[in-house]
């Protein structure tokens, strides 16, 4: 419609801010999705983290009271071997000592009560390596359990996606800020060019009515004379100057039968340029037709 240097420049800049805005929006839009998931994958990482926490208290809550129960009862047979032990020794001393003073009877007595003590205190002996064995064996299996390395690699797996997700999210807060800055630098060019077609349009009229008036002056006693000939002579044609000349019109009169009224053709050639320039005027002066034709 117009053909205006600025208006077409705005047009330009419009177009490829606006295509720039698009992908910025698409990008934005990708990395929001991005975010999003690994905001979904960093909370299930936090609920596997607190599941095996969990798990590994269960399994260490159970591993201490066991642990207390055998050392519990390893303190109590050493303690009792400690016992037996002492009994033991007062026994065969005595016995000793009453075989030295040749009672036969009270050493044998006190010598089979010294074998009893001996025997509890084999026994206790016993007990308490046996507890002290259960111990090593419980401590082996929880640490054999995984409990605890599986809580460490749900740790770990928690802060490798929180990361990810951070860095996904400095990106997304920065495609953010690329579309809000695309955005006001697309809002003022779309303002300047609508406000330079608002400016063009208010002005157009002027300008096509002052270009019809300089080609009609141009032609002015041609067309009169065709209207003056008009119903006499319907389709006969008037040359303004030779083809040979730069420029040259050619004018015909005759009735329109689309607007009921004769009017005149107005056609303004130019040498070297393809096309020419077509305009028609109704009898009293409207103009139908004002526009340049490439064929």
């Amino acid at each position: 419609m117009f053909q205006d240097p600025e208006l077409d420049r705005l047009g330009k800049e419009r177009d490829v801010l606006f295509a720039r805005l698009t992908a910025a929006r698409d990008q934005r839009k990708r990395l929001g999705q991005d975010c999003s998931r690994l905001h979904d994958d960093l909370d299930e990482a936090f609920r596997s983290q607190n599941r095996a926490y969990e798990a590994n208290q269960a399994a260490w809550a159970e591993h201490k009271s066991f642990m207390q129960d055998c050392s519990q009862k390893i303190e109590f047979y050493r303690a009792e071997s400690d016992r037996c032990h002492a009994r033991m020794t007062d026994c065969f001393r005595e016995s000793q000592n009453s075989w030295d003073r040749g009672d036969k009877l009270g050493a044998k007595s006190w010598s089979d009560t010294a074998k009893r003590h001996q025997s509890e205190m084999r026994y206790a002996k016993e007990q308490a390596a046996w507890w002290i064995l259960q111990s090593k064996n419980s401590q082996y299996r929880f640490t054999a359990s995984g409990g605890a390395a599986s809580m460490e690699a749900a740790k770990g797996r928690t802060r490798a996606v929180k990361a990810e997700f951070d860095a996904a999210n400095g990106r997304l807060k920065a495609a953010k800020a690329e579309v809000e800055r695309l955005e006001e630098e697309f809002d003022a060019v779309k303002s300047r060019f609508n406000g330079r077609l608002d400016f063009l349009k208010r002005d157009a009229p002027l300008e096509r009515q002052r270009r019809i008036d300089q080609e009609a002056a141009q032609a002015a006693y041609r067309v009169a004379r065709a209207k003056e000939l008009d119903n006499a002579q319907r389709g006969r044609d008037f040359q303004y100057g030779s083809k040979q000349s730069e420029v040259y019109t050619k004018v015909k009169a005759g009735w329109s039968r689309e607007h009921d009224m004769p009017c005149t053709d107005i056609l303004i050639f130019q040498q070297g340029i393809k096309g020419h320039h077509h305009i028609v005027i109704g009898e009293n002066g409207q103009v139908f037709i004002d526009e340049w034709r490439h064929g």
